[in-house]
Parts: structure tokens; sequence; C-alpha cells
């Protein structure tokens, strides 16, 4: 399930028989709107957690140094994601700008910094589905923490 919360299959209030095969919601998640697509979402995610668990290589090869000049290249970039918000228990569209760490942090090269202060890291795959096109502004309103390295204007006065 996507909680991760422990749930008696005898003790739901529609008990059910049996284990559910494949994916299963369960009736808090499924209250709080988590959708198919976010649980497909998640288990991506610890698909990936479990590679981290590897060592990482020190010595790259020629594709992999290919991939960290690559994710280089994305650093400052801005994204665009959805997000369940606190308040109104509803997805909304956050805003974030990707901060490219480094390549010993492989696959997870980047941290994004978004809009409600919350920073996420995340690998190349997971950042460039939500990836805007180069030379996107951000929206009148929005601003992002620790911004001033993109937009020019010093800390102090965001």
């Amino acid at each position: 399930d996507f909680c991760d919360a422990g749930w008696h299959i005898k003790c739901l209030d529609l008990p059910l028989s049996d284990v559910p095969e494949g994916d299963w919601i369960c009736p808090r998640c499924v209250l709080d709107g988590i959708t198919s697509a976010q649980m497909q979402a998640k288990i991506a995610h610890r698909s990936v957690a479990r590679q981290l668990n590897a060592a990482p290589n020190l010595y790259p090869d020629k594709q992999m140094r290919h991939r960290d000049a690559a994710a280089q290249q994305l650093h400052g970039r801005l994204l665009l994601q959805n997000f369940m918000d606190p308040t109104t228990k509803r997805l909304r569209p956050y805003w974030g700008r990707v901060h490219f760490v480094s390549e010993s942090r492989r696959p997870r090269y980047f941290d994004v910094h978004f809009e409600d202060a919350d920073v996420y890291d995340y690998t190349m795959a997971e950042v460039k589905p939500y990836l805007q096109p180069v030379g996107t502004v951000l929206p009148a309103g929005v601003t992002l923490p620790n911004d001033s390295e993109f937009t020019g204007q010093s800390s102090s006065s965001q």
C-alpha cells in the first residue's frame, strides 16, 4: 500500500477475504485522494532507493561521465510538480528549482528546492518528467527559497 501502514484484512470496515494482489490503497489513503499513478510513482521510488544501497562507482566509465555532464546541465532549471496541499488536501502544482549537488551523489544528483521550502533529492529520471522548458520564468508572486543565484537578487531582498 502507499503509506506503509499495517492493516488486518479482517479489521477493515469492509473486511477482505484474502490479501489483495497487486497494488492496494488503504482506506485512509483513498480518503486523502491517493491515486494509482501516485502509488506507481512510489513503487518506482522504492526501486531507486534499493539501487542506492549499492556502493558508489568511484571510477566512472565514459557513459557515466556523459550522464554526469548531462546532469550538471540541468542545474538551475525550473520544474513544476503536483503535490498534496496540506491545507486543502488537494493536489496542486508546486514550482521548484533543480540544484545539481555532485557526481558523488549519483544517481541522486539533485536537490530540488520547492516554493514551500521543502527540499527533496531526485534522480535524473525523477526530474525529467517535471522539467520546464529552458527560459521558463517563475509566475508572478511565486518565489523560491535560496534562489538568489538564479534571480540575481540578494537573499535579504527576498
